[in-house]
């Protein structure tokens, strides 16, 4: 993912669930989200950082861009 100047990759466990997002320049950590079994967040570092999180979730803003997406490209 790219966000300014600066470039991440997101590091996510066995269920492709984003855990870390990491500068790839820097190492830094910019995000670190903890979920718990059934994937409610119990702790999100950065939250307005990045809209993915738990595997087969998106946050609501998330949702409404791809909503607005469907909506922009069945309208043609």
């Amino acid at each position: 993912m790219v966000k300014g100047d600066s470039t991440y990759r997101f590091i996510t466990d066995h269920l492709g669930s984003v855990r870390l997002v990491v500068n790839v320049e820097t190492g830094k950590i910019a995000q670190r989200i903890d979920y718990n079994e059934f994937g409610n967040v119990l702790l999100n570092t950065n939250p307005a950082f990045q809209p993915f999180a738990f595997f087969d979730d998106y946050s609501p803003q998330m949702t409404i861009f791809l909503i607005h997406t469907a909506e922009e490209s069945s309208a043609n």
